[in-house]
């Protein structure tokens, strides 16, 4: 089949512009959809004159469970537990990052696993982590909670074993 003639067979069809619903008619909102999922995000830093130094132990520590890297040069990185992503700019005066998970569970967990790391790095110079979404926090601080609680039983369990008495 041929196209008209004068039409290029590779234009683009005009469409009509949408017409905007009546007054009182339902105008139907967005929802997700697996295609589309809605996503927590949330952004925090941790003041230091040392962020680039911190940003690439960061990383180079966490590379050798998930996908992390750290470009020194240009100070920045990126970290990726499944689908939670997070971007670490190296400031002149602090480490900065953003965090983008599916839900809000595993935003906590990329939270919980950037904070936990940085925080014990930078022990010396009482580095500490700062989140930007007050709303978010007291679910999160008692997730944290519960995992350094974790943390310390799993240790106190492995110095019992390693002294040779029975958990």
């Amino acid at each position: 089949m041929h196209p008209s003639p004068g039409v290029h067979p590779f234009a683009t069809p005009v469409y009509r512009k949408s017409v905007p619903p009546r007054r009182g008619t339902a105008v139907p909102r967005h929802r997700p959809t697996e295609e589309s999922p809605m996503t927590s995000t949330i952004t925090g830093r941790a003041a230091t004159d040392r962020a680039a130094r911190y940003g690439k132990q960061l990383c180079s520590h966490l590379s050798r469970k998930i996908d992390a890297m750290f470009d020194a040069e240009a100070g920045t990185g990126t970290i990726r537990r499944g689908e939670a992503v997070a971007t670490l700019t190296a400031t002149g005066t602090a480490l900065e990052f953003s965090l983008t998970a599916p839900t809000q569970d595993e935003l906590f967990t990329l939270m919980f696993v950037a904070q936990s790391h940085l925080e014990r790095f930078g022990d010396k110079d009482e580095l500490a982590c700062a989140w930007d979404d007050e709303s978010v926090l007291p679910a999160y601080e008692a997730l944290r909670a519960e995992r350094e609680a974790e943390r310390a039983a799993r240790k106190a369990a492995e110095a019992q074993t390693a002294a040779g008495t029975p958990a």
